[in-house]
Protein backbone atom coordinates (compact mmCIF):
# COMPACT_ATOMS: atom_id res chain seq x y z
CA UNK A 1 0.00 0.00 0.00
CA UNK A 2 1.44 3.36 -1.03
CA UNK A 3 1.50 5.92 1.74
CA UNK A 4 0.36 9.30 0.48
CA UNK A 5 2.46 12.23 1.57
CA UNK A 6 1.43 15.89 1.74
CA UNK A 7 3.30 18.34 -0.47
CA UNK A 8 3.73 22.07 0.07
CA UNK A 9 4.13 23.72 -3.32
CA UNK A 10 6.18 26.87 -3.88
CA UNK A 11 7.57 28.75 -6.86
CA UNK A 12 10.82 26.80 -6.75
CA UNK A 13 10.39 23.59 -4.78
CA UNK A 14 8.09 20.94 -3.41
CA UNK A 15 8.69 19.73 0.11
CA UNK A 16 7.50 16.22 0.91
CA UNK A 17 6.22 15.88 4.44
CA UNK A 18 5.43 12.69 6.34
CA UNK A 19 1.84 12.03 7.41
CA UNK A 20 2.89 12.01 11.05
CA UNK A 21 3.75 15.73 10.96
CA UNK A 22 1.11 16.91 8.48
CA UNK A 23 -1.15 18.54 11.03
CA UNK A 24 1.74 20.06 12.92
CA UNK A 25 3.16 21.57 9.73
CA UNK A 26 -0.19 23.09 8.78
CA UNK A 27 -0.56 24.78 12.15
CA UNK A 28 3.06 25.93 12.04
CA UNK A 29 2.52 27.70 8.71
CA UNK A 30 -0.78 29.18 9.84
CA UNK A 31 0.76 30.54 13.07
CA UNK A 32 3.67 32.23 11.28
CA UNK A 33 1.36 34.97 10.02
CA UNK A 34 -0.33 35.75 13.33
CA UNK A 35 0.67 38.53 15.69
CA UNK A 36 1.50 36.55 18.83
CA UNK A 37 1.53 39.57 21.10
CA UNK A 38 0.80 43.26 20.91
CA UNK A 39 3.93 45.40 21.11
CA UNK A 40 3.31 48.93 22.24
CA UNK A 41 5.50 51.67 20.87
CA UNK A 42 5.31 55.40 20.43
CA UNK A 43 3.93 56.08 16.96
CA UNK A 44 5.41 59.55 17.22
CA UNK A 45 8.86 58.01 16.83
CA UNK A 46 8.17 57.31 13.15
CA UNK A 47 6.73 60.80 12.65
CA UNK A 48 9.79 62.44 14.19
CA UNK A 49 12.01 60.83 11.56
CA UNK A 50 10.71 63.35 8.99
CA UNK A 51 10.50 60.85 6.15
CA UNK A 52 10.77 62.29 2.62
CA UNK A 53 7.29 62.91 1.24
CA UNK A 54 5.82 62.70 -2.25
CA UNK A 55 5.29 66.04 -3.95
CA UNK A 56 1.84 67.19 -5.03
CA UNK A 57 2.76 66.43 -8.64
CA UNK A 58 3.82 62.89 -7.74
CA UNK A 59 0.60 62.35 -5.77
CA UNK A 60 -1.46 63.51 -8.75
CA UNK A 61 0.41 61.12 -11.04
CA UNK A 62 -0.64 58.23 -8.80
CA UNK A 63 -4.29 59.22 -9.20
CA UNK A 64 -4.25 59.00 -13.01
CA UNK A 65 -6.24 56.00 -14.25
CA UNK A 66 -4.27 53.12 -15.74
CA UNK A 67 -4.66 52.67 -19.49
CA UNK A 68 -5.37 49.28 -21.11
CA UNK A 69 -1.83 49.32 -22.51
CA UNK A 70 -0.30 49.79 -19.05
CA UNK A 71 -2.40 46.95 -17.64
CA UNK A 72 -1.34 44.66 -20.48
CA UNK A 73 2.34 45.56 -19.97
CA UNK A 74 2.03 44.81 -16.24
CA UNK A 75 0.50 41.40 -17.00
CA UNK A 76 3.19 40.52 -19.52
CA UNK A 77 5.91 41.52 -17.04
CA UNK A 78 4.84 38.68 -14.71
CA UNK A 79 7.07 35.63 -15.01
CA UNK A 80 5.41 32.67 -16.74
CA UNK A 81 6.64 30.32 -14.01
CA UNK A 82 4.97 32.14 -11.13
CA UNK A 83 2.72 29.72 -9.31
CA UNK A 84 -0.94 29.91 -10.21
CA UNK A 85 -3.79 30.72 -7.88
CA UNK A 86 -6.43 28.22 -6.73
CA UNK A 87 -8.15 28.48 -10.13
CA UNK A 88 -5.07 26.95 -11.75
CA UNK A 89 -4.55 29.76 -14.28
CA UNK A 90 -1.00 31.10 -14.39
CA UNK A 91 0.18 34.32 -16.01
CA UNK A 92 1.26 32.27 -19.03
CA UNK A 93 -2.41 31.41 -19.68
CA UNK A 94 -3.46 35.06 -19.77
CA UNK A 95 -0.55 35.97 -22.02
CA UNK A 96 -1.26 33.15 -24.47
CA UNK A 97 -4.98 33.96 -24.68
CA UNK A 98 -4.82 37.74 -24.29
CA UNK A 99 -6.85 38.28 -27.46
CA UNK A 100 -9.74 36.45 -25.77
CA UNK A 101 -9.43 37.38 -22.08
CA UNK A 102 -7.53 40.68 -22.32
CA UNK A 103 -10.57 42.96 -22.38
CA UNK A 104 -12.04 41.20 -19.32
CA UNK A 105 -8.77 41.57 -17.41
CA UNK A 106 -8.55 45.27 -18.27
CA UNK A 107 -12.16 45.90 -17.24
CA UNK A 108 -11.67 44.03 -13.96
CA UNK A 109 -8.47 45.89 -13.05
CA UNK A 110 -9.98 49.27 -13.92
CA UNK A 111 -13.07 48.44 -11.85
CA UNK A 112 -10.83 47.70 -8.85
CA UNK A 113 -9.05 51.05 -9.12
CA UNK A 114 -12.31 52.90 -9.68
CA UNK A 115 -14.13 51.36 -6.71
CA UNK A 116 -11.11 50.40 -4.49
CA UNK A 117 -12.67 47.04 -3.68
CA UNK A 118 -11.15 43.62 -4.33
CA UNK A 119 -12.90 40.27 -4.13
CA UNK A 120 -11.36 38.16 -1.38
CA UNK A 121 -11.47 35.14 -3.71
CA UNK A 122 -8.85 36.84 -5.90
CA UNK A 123 -6.42 36.93 -3.00
CA UNK A 124 -6.46 33.24 -2.11
CA UNK A 125 -2.84 32.14 -2.24
CA UNK A 126 -0.69 29.04 -2.07
CA UNK A 127 2.37 29.69 0.08
CA UNK A 128 5.46 30.87 -1.81
CA UNK A 129 9.11 31.14 -0.84
CA UNK A 130 10.69 34.59 -0.64
CA UNK A 131 12.46 36.25 -3.54
CA UNK A 132 15.20 38.82 -3.11
CA UNK A 133 14.53 42.23 -4.62
CA UNK A 134 16.77 45.14 -5.47
CA UNK A 135 15.42 47.58 -8.03
CA UNK A 136 17.72 48.64 -10.88
CA UNK A 137 20.79 47.85 -8.84
CA UNK A 138 23.21 44.96 -8.82
CA UNK A 139 23.23 43.32 -5.41
CA UNK A 140 26.92 42.61 -6.04
CA UNK A 141 27.63 46.35 -5.71
CA UNK A 142 26.94 46.27 -1.99
CA UNK A 143 29.06 43.13 -1.74
CA UNK A 144 32.00 44.97 -3.27
CA UNK A 145 31.54 47.93 -0.91
CA UNK A 146 31.34 45.58 2.07
CA UNK A 147 34.57 43.88 0.96
CA UNK A 148 36.36 47.26 0.75
CA UNK A 149 35.11 48.29 4.18
CA UNK A 150 36.18 45.01 5.80
CA UNK A 151 39.62 45.33 4.21
CA UNK A 152 39.88 48.88 5.58
CA UNK A 153 38.83 47.68 9.04
CA UNK A 154 41.53 44.99 9.06
CA UNK A 155 44.17 47.49 7.95
CA UNK A 156 43.06 49.95 10.65
CA UNK A 157 43.95 47.52 13.43
CA UNK A 158 47.64 48.19 12.82
CA UNK A 159 46.97 51.91 13.44
CA UNK A 160 45.13 51.04 16.66
CA UNK A 161 41.78 52.20 15.32
CA UNK A 162 38.96 49.76 15.88
CA UNK A 163 35.71 49.36 13.99
CA UNK A 164 32.86 46.89 14.27
CA UNK A 165 30.73 45.18 11.62
CA UNK A 166 27.38 43.79 12.73
CA UNK A 167 25.49 41.42 10.43
CA UNK A 168 21.74 41.33 10.81
CA UNK A 169 19.42 38.71 9.38
CA UNK A 170 15.69 39.38 9.27
CA UNK A 171 13.99 36.16 10.35
CA UNK A 172 11.28 35.48 7.73
CA UNK A 173 11.48 39.15 6.84
CA UNK A 174 8.29 39.42 4.78
CA UNK A 175 6.18 37.30 7.13
CA UNK A 176 6.52 39.41 10.28
CA UNK A 177 5.93 42.94 8.97
CA UNK A 178 3.14 44.64 10.91
CA UNK A 179 0.36 46.02 8.73
CA UNK A 180 -0.24 49.06 10.91
CA UNK A 181 3.43 49.95 10.50
CA UNK A 182 3.24 49.61 6.70
CA UNK A 183 0.18 51.83 6.40
CA UNK A 184 1.59 54.47 8.75
CA UNK A 185 4.83 54.58 6.78
CA UNK A 186 2.86 55.04 3.54
CA UNK A 187 1.00 57.98 5.07
CA UNK A 188 4.24 59.58 6.23
CA UNK A 189 5.77 59.14 2.78
CA UNK A 190 2.84 61.18 1.45
CA UNK A 191 0.91 58.52 -0.47
CA UNK A 192 -2.69 59.60 -1.18
CA UNK A 193 -5.36 58.12 1.08
CA UNK A 194 -6.97 56.52 -1.98
CA UNK A 195 -3.77 54.62 -2.75
CA UNK A 196 -3.25 53.53 0.84
CA UNK A 197 -6.78 52.12 0.91
CA UNK A 198 -6.11 50.18 -2.29
CA UNK A 199 -2.90 48.76 -0.83
CA UNK A 200 -4.78 47.84 2.35
CA UNK A 201 -7.22 45.87 0.19
CA UNK A 202 -4.37 44.01 -1.50
CA UNK A 203 -2.48 43.26 1.73
CA UNK A 204 -5.19 42.52 4.27
CA UNK A 205 -7.63 40.42 2.22
CA UNK A 206 -5.12 37.67 1.43
CA UNK A 207 -5.71 34.11 2.63
CA UNK A 208 -3.35 31.13 2.51
CA UNK A 209 -3.74 27.43 1.87
CA UNK A 210 -1.32 24.52 2.11
CA UNK A 211 -1.56 21.74 -0.48
CA UNK A 212 -1.49 18.12 0.69
CA UNK A 213 -1.27 15.70 -2.24
CA UNK A 214 -2.94 18.31 -4.40
CA UNK A 215 -5.76 18.88 -1.91
CA UNK A 216 -5.86 22.32 -0.33
CA UNK A 217 -5.96 22.61 3.44
CA UNK A 218 -8.53 24.86 5.14
CA UNK A 219 -7.70 28.47 4.40
CA UNK A 220 -6.39 30.78 7.09
CA UNK A 221 -6.16 34.57 7.19
CA UNK A 222 -2.93 36.23 8.32
CA UNK A 223 -2.76 39.14 10.74
CA UNK A 224 0.62 40.40 9.54
CA UNK A 225 3.17 39.88 6.80
CA UNK A 226 3.59 40.64 3.12
CA UNK A 227 2.83 37.99 0.51
CA UNK A 228 6.06 36.62 -0.91
CA UNK A 229 6.28 36.58 -4.69
CA UNK A 230 3.84 39.48 -5.01
CA UNK A 231 5.60 42.38 -6.82
CA UNK A 232 3.83 44.87 -4.55
CA UNK A 233 5.33 43.24 -1.43
CA UNK A 234 8.87 43.95 -2.58
CA UNK A 235 8.22 47.69 -2.84
CA UNK A 236 6.44 47.82 0.52
CA UNK A 237 9.30 45.93 2.17
CA UNK A 238 11.85 48.36 0.72
CA UNK A 239 9.86 51.33 2.08
CA UNK A 240 9.75 49.72 5.53
CA UNK A 241 13.49 49.06 5.49
CA UNK A 242 14.04 52.66 4.43
CA UNK A 243 12.71 53.63 7.86
CA UNK A 244 15.57 51.68 9.47
CA UNK A 245 18.02 53.36 7.10
CA UNK A 246 16.74 56.82 8.05
CA UNK A 247 16.86 55.91 11.75
CA UNK A 248 20.53 54.96 11.38
CA UNK A 249 21.33 58.17 9.50
CA UNK A 250 19.58 60.29 12.16
CA UNK A 251 21.44 58.51 14.96
CA UNK A 252 24.75 59.17 13.21
CA UNK A 253 23.85 62.83 12.71
CA UNK A 254 23.19 63.05 16.45
CA UNK A 255 26.64 61.51 17.12
CA UNK A 256 25.11 58.52 18.90
CA UNK A 257 27.59 56.44 16.91
CA UNK A 258 29.93 57.02 13.96
CA UNK A 259 30.16 55.11 10.69
CA UNK A 260 33.31 54.37 8.72
CA UNK A 261 35.16 56.74 6.37
CA UNK A 262 37.81 54.96 4.31
CA UNK A 263 39.45 58.28 3.37
CA UNK A 264 39.31 61.91 4.39
CA UNK A 265 36.92 62.96 1.63
CA UNK A 266 34.86 59.77 1.59
CA UNK A 267 31.27 59.67 2.86
CA UNK A 268 30.57 57.95 6.15
CA UNK A 269 29.03 54.50 5.69
CA UNK A 270 27.04 53.10 8.61
CA UNK A 271 24.99 50.38 6.90
CA UNK A 272 24.46 48.34 3.75
CA UNK A 273 21.28 46.44 2.91
CA UNK A 274 21.37 43.29 0.77
CA UNK A 275 17.80 42.03 0.25
CA UNK A 276 16.70 41.07 3.80
CA UNK A 277 20.26 41.00 5.18
CA UNK A 278 21.94 44.05 6.66
CA UNK A 279 25.49 45.02 7.58
CA UNK A 280 26.06 47.78 10.13
CA UNK A 281 29.45 49.51 10.46
CA UNK A 282 30.54 51.78 13.29
CA UNK A 283 33.55 52.94 15.23
CA UNK A 284 34.04 51.08 18.48
CA UNK A 285 33.28 53.11 21.61
CA UNK A 286 31.85 52.32 25.06
CA UNK A 287 28.40 53.62 24.08
CA UNK A 288 28.18 52.93 20.34
CA UNK A 289 27.16 49.27 20.60
CA UNK A 290 24.44 50.05 23.17
CA UNK A 291 23.10 52.88 21.01
CA UNK A 292 22.91 50.62 17.95
CA UNK A 293 21.14 47.85 19.88
CA UNK A 294 18.64 50.33 21.35
CA UNK A 295 17.88 51.62 17.85
CA UNK A 296 17.35 48.08 16.55
CA UNK A 297 15.02 47.23 19.44
CA UNK A 298 12.99 50.33 18.61
CA UNK A 299 12.71 49.29 14.96
CA UNK A 300 11.72 45.75 15.95
CA UNK A 301 8.91 47.10 18.14
CA UNK A 302 7.63 49.33 15.35
CA UNK A 303 7.88 46.97 12.40
CA UNK A 304 7.27 43.54 13.96
CA UNK A 305 10.54 42.23 12.53
CA UNK A 306 12.56 39.53 14.26
CA UNK A 307 16.29 40.15 13.88
CA UNK A 308 18.97 37.50 14.20
CA UNK A 309 22.28 39.05 15.26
Amino acid sequence: MVQHQPILFSDHAAIVLSDSIRVREFYWFSNVFFVSKIVYYSKEVVGLLQLPSLSTEQQNQLLVLFSPQEIQEAMFDIDDNKSSGPDGFSSAFFKSHWQVVGSSVVTTVQFFFAHDYILKEWNRTFLNFQNAFVSERLISNNGLIAHELLAFMNASKARKRFYAALKLDMNKAYDHVRWDFVFRVLRLFGFPSYWIHIIQQCVSTVSYQVLFNGNPSPSFKPQCGLRQGDPLSSYLFVLCMDVLSIMLHKAEEQALFHGIRISRGAPSISHLFLADDSLLFFQVSPSAYDQVLDLLQEFIAMSGQMINL
